[in-house]
């Protein structure tokens, strides 16, 4: 073997470190192309499981959220946020996007659903993709029916009854119009 040969086969420290920083870096660039893939399939599951839930249930209006919220208070119950803001509000979720293309938004669906026939199961959803849901008392969902995770029921997600005036996920907000509403009772 020639010098010439054996120099083009020997790499300098400097080298290494620069081929060691770019497969690094091509490691952390396929496990964030992964990571993106499972979010994504993860938001998408969410947002199917979303769909089938609500079905069952009509957007709610602040009229029925305060029937509800009167009869809570009335028995004893307190209010955990109280917002400057009406109770249709809608906000924006995230719906795509990765460090490389950025992050898009849409406007969110209702948060806040009356249920009008009980569904087969109840998803657990977080964040953005949870959702508030009235329960009258003719539709013959119980608490017992609402999944126990470890935030005390169904991921974010409240289920608000009318029959005892019960909440089941630990959230009793107060908005603008609803605390309009009662106070014209």
């Amino acid at each position: 073997m020639s010098e010439q040969d054996y120099m083009e086969q020997t790499t300098s420290p400097i080298q290494d470190a620069i081929f060691a920083a770019l497969d690094k870096q091509h490691q952390q660039q396929r496990e964030q192309g992964a990571y993106e893939r499972g979010r994504k399939a993860k938001w998408a599951r969410a947002d199917r499981e979303r769909r089938e839930f609500v079905q069952h249930c009509r957007p709610a209006r602040a009229a029925e959220y305060a029937d509800w919220l009167a009869g809570y208070l009335s028995r004893g119950g307190a209010l955990t946020h109280v917002y400057d803001y009406p109770f249709k509000q809608r906000g924006v979720r995230v719906v795509d996007g990765d460090i490389a293309t950025g992050l898009h938004t849409e406007v969110a669906d209702a948060r806040w659903w009356v249920m009008e026939s009980p569904p087969n199961w109840v998803p657990s959803l977080y964040g953005a993709s949870s959702f508030q849901v009235i329960i009258p008392a003719s539709v013959g969902f119980r608490r017992g029916d609402v999944p126990n995770t470890f935030h005390g029921g169904c991921g974010h997600s409240g289920f608000y009854f009318m029959t005892g005036y019960v909440e089941v996920g630990g959230w009793v907000p107060l908005y603008t119009d609803v605390r309009a509403i009662l106070a014209d009772r």
